[in-house]
């Protein structure tokens, strides 16, 4: 009989628990923290990007140091090439005078004068320019010290290292930002996938109700029946449904598969890229070190030659432009001296950088 029948007016008052457990669909603790997972997967790529900036720019700040070291040291190239051309050229005046030799080899030696005060203005302009690019990559202020010139601290050295290959690749598939980032986004695309295929599944879930309930003709009296817990209620059941067809589910699996099997070829990939940057890396250290030695004694060859044939135009025997061209070639090895030495440790930065540890090797 209707409740409206037997009180009038009729309160009913109610207090339910609801439990619901998904048995298909939904169900389990590591599917309902997918998103979590993945949020904080997301979170650690993001801070290897960072981690891979910074590693950037810190190479790029050493690259750029050696690049000024070179600048700098060729200008000294390039004025010490001016002072033995002015030398020449006074000793040529001496001779001239002296009458054992002709005014001719005096205008030789003004004319390479001239083209070597041209290499020194070309210098000074090289270091100035590297000397900026430094400044803008270091962020210093455009006022103030930016006019300034950049000392170099350190000098370019060839200090020979032994390069551990395997230890070297070794530490780029456990250092390398992009890499561990690569490898962190597959698990990401893994736990998307067991989701998707998850909610390829039917809705199934097991419900349980308990409750308690009131009935009075006022609402003081409702409340009162509904806490003596004489009328209660409890029920449990199955509840069943799946989409016709269920095309979006399969769709999203079919998409995140698509998107885990991307990802592992990305990773294999970029494994294979990173190998072989190491390797080359390690190629280019050996092939510095051996051009460092090398041009070191073609400089101390180019020295002696100068030396020998600047006697022999003292004693009458050479002439002015055999001279210029010993050093001209001098100037050429003194400065091949000082690329390769800067090279090599540019190529000593970059394999740092190609295995992945700059911040560590610099206590960042």
């Amino acid at each position: 009989q209707p409740v409206g029948d037997l009180l009038n007016p009729a309160y009913l008052n109610d207090l339910a628990l609801t439990l619901t457990q998904p048995l298909l669909k939904n169900f389990g603790v590591d599917v309902n923290r997918t998103a979590i997972k993945i949020a904080q997967n997301d979170r650690e790529i993001s801070g290897d990007r960072l981690r891979a900036r910074v590693m950037d720019v810190v190479t790029q700040v050493q690259t750029q140091y050696w690049d000024l070291v070179f600048s700098l040291e060729d200008l000294k190239v390039a004025q010490r090439s001016l002072g033995l051309a002015k030398e020449l050229s006074q000793l040529n005046r001496t001779r001239v005078r002296a009458g054992v030799a002709a005014p001719v080899e005096v205008i030789q030696a003004e004319t390479d004068v001239a083209a070597r005060e041209a290499g020194v203005t070309v210098a000074v302009k090289q270091l100035r320019d590297a000397e900026d690019r430094l400044k803008v990559t270091l962020n210093i202020p455009a006022q103030g010290e930016w006019g300034g010139p950049i000392l170099p601290a350190d000098p370019a050295r060839f200090d020979p290292v032994s390069v551990d290959l395997p230890g070297g690749i070794a530490d780029a598939l456990q250092h390398r930002p992009e890499y561990r980032a690569a490898k962190v986004d597959l698990a990401s695309r893994e736990l998307n996938l067991r989701f998707t295929r998850n909610q390829h599944l039917p809705d199934l879930s097991l419900e349980w109700r308990v409750g308690t309930n009131g009935l009075g003709g006022n609402f003081g009296k409702a409340n009162e029946e509904l806490s003596s817990g004489d009328f209660y209620e409890a029920r449990a059941g199955l509840v069943f449904s799946v989409p016709l067809g269920n095309r979006a589910a399969r769709a999203e699996f079919l998409k995140a598969q698509l998107g885990r099997d991307q990802a592992k070829i990305f990773v294999r990939s970029l494994e294979l890229n990173i190998t072989a940057e190491v390797r080359e890396a390690a190629r280019r250290i050996e092939r510095d070190a051996k051009l460092v030695d090398q041009t070191r004694a073609a400089r101390v060859l180019a020295e002696e030659q100068l030396r020998i044939e600047t006697k022999r135009l003292e004693a009458g025997v050479s002439t002015t432009f055999e001279v210029l061209r010993f050093q001209r070639d001098l100037a050429v090895a003194q400065s091949a001296e000082v690329r390769t030495l800067t090279n090599y440790n540019k190529s000593l930065a970059n394999f740092d950088r190609v295995r992945g540890v700059v911040l560590e090797k610099h206590g960042m």
